[in-house]
């Protein structure tokens, strides 16, 4: 028996500014999402996947369609802060710079008990039981509890901002471009761990990404989107080695393989 999709998204539309200036970043989109699957949402810059990913995260509302998260609307983005953080327990965002949502000046381990605090409620020795857990789940010590995020190398404040998203136990991640900043040896030990974490937890992933090279790593299926509408779309197997589109091999054709040499273009 197929598992209800986790994500249904039905028609999707965002649209920014009115009349002639109109810009149309996501148009007629339509997609699922079943528990323990990843979709990679892939394209060039502008392609819209940035916009379906905030959208779904509620940072944006929809001009139209509909979008449920677990059997629920989330078309409208929330209003109350309760609303907020029964969300937060569905569906989490992991995004491209950690480093960002981090305070500078705030212990790893403090930061992850406040994630685990907010969804959970703990007694404070259950919350640090909590947080040493959660750390090594994403392949950290307590040693890194003690530390601030300037201590940490990118790959490892990456494995915090998953273990802070994994602190809501939800049905849901969405990784907006979650390795591209990374080193290319990081980025394969962070796809690791997210599926060894999905194998684990079952979590549906929305993998949001520029770089077709790390799709085949983590995603199941694949979506290709160009200027806000889906191009192509198919398993991963056969987008990376059957596409259709001729949209579909350009972006195939750019990206770099191994032995691959960037070459200066004449002027």
């Amino acid at each position: 028996m197929t598992a209800e999709p986790v994500i249904r998204v039905n028609h999707l539309v965002k649209r920014y500014g009115v009349g002639a200036a109109a810009h149309t970043a996501v148009d007629d989109v339509s997609f699922t999402v079943s528990p323990g699957r990843t979709l990679a949402l892939v394209g060039e810059s502008g392609a819209g996947k940035s916009t379906i990913g905030a959208i779904l995260t509620g940072l944006h509302a929809a001009t139209s369609g509909t979008i449920e998260v677990c059997g629920e609307d989330r078309t409208r983005p929330a209003r109350s802060t309760r609303v907020r953080r029964h969300r937060g327990s569905q569906l989490q965002l992991v995004a491209q710079d950690p480093f960002t949502s981090l305070d500078p000046r705030q212990t790893i381990g403090s930061a992850v008990a406040e994630a685990v605090a907010l969804h959970t409620h703990p007694h404070r020795h259950e919350r640090r039981r909590r947080v040493l857990e959660l750390l090594d789940a994403v392949g950290l010590s307590a040693r890194h509890a003690t530390v601030t995020p300037r201590a940490l190398s990118g790959g490892q404040r990456q494995r915090v901002a998953i273990a802070r998203a994994l602190a809501a136990q939800p049905e849901v991640l969405v990784l907006d471009e979650a390795v591209s900043a990374l080193d290319v040896s990081v980025q394969a030990q962070v796809l690791n761990l997210l599926n060894d974490l999905q194998a684990g937890t079952g979590t549906a992933y929305v993998f949001i990404t520029h770089d077709l090279a790390v799709v085949r790593q983590i995603a199941h299926d694949v979506i290709v989107l160009r200027r806000g509408r889906i191009t192509e779309r198919g398993s991963t197997e056969d987008i990376l080695d059957r596409p259709r589109e001729d949209y579909t091999r350009l972006l195939l054709a750019a990206t770099p393989r191994p032995g691959w040499t960037p070459t200066a273009q004449p002027s």
